[in-house]
């Protein structure tokens, strides 16, 4: 299960599941993300919905009733972090939004 180390103005800090640690950055996230909806959403993707995404700067989103909760973030391939105690998953979620990015929510 990846561990979180270290949650910064520019990413996260972790240890995976090879128990060395790696960084995700929150701008390739938010860039993932704009691309996902590139091409999702092919020609209906209008100005003002990206001006929306930019505004926003979406790096992932969150999924508080699952069972254990988690947040998922636009990495390639994506990564999760779960959170069987909902302190922690508030904790990361804040952080991320103090950082000046967002995330959806999934439920």
């Amino acid at each position: 299960m990846n561990q979180i180390r270290e949650v910064s103005e520019s990413g996260i800090q972790y240890e995976g599941e090879d128990h060395k640690l790696h960084f995700i950055d929150f701008e390739t996230c938010w860039q993932n993300f704009l691309s996902f909806r590139e091409k999702a959403m092919a020609g209906q993707y209008t100005e003002d919905l990206k001006r929306i995404d930019r505004q926003f700067r979406t790096v992932g989103y969150r999924k508080f009733s699952a069972k254990p909760s988690y947040i998922e973030l636009y990495t390639s391939p994506p990564i999760r972090f779960e959170f069987p105690v909902s302190g922690k998953f508030e904790e990361l979620a804040y952080r991320i939004r103090k950082a000046g990015y967002h995330l959806t929510d999934g439920d």
